[in-house]
């Protein structure tokens, strides 16, 4: 399954995007900034 998780640097859209990656899925991240994510965890920059 392919998964877009907003807020993924936050308390909650963090551990949301790793708990699906753990399970397989597709990750999609939009983050305001760009920071290190979990591995294979793609992004898409909001703002600058």
């Amino acid at each position: 399954m392919k998964a877009f998780v907003t807020g993924a640097t936050g308390f909650i859209g963090g551990r949301l995007a790793a708990k699906l990656r753990e399970q397989g899925h597709e990750v999609v991240a939009l983050v305001r900034s760009p920071r290190p994510l979990d591995e294979g965890l793609k992004q898409i920059f909001a703002a600058s």
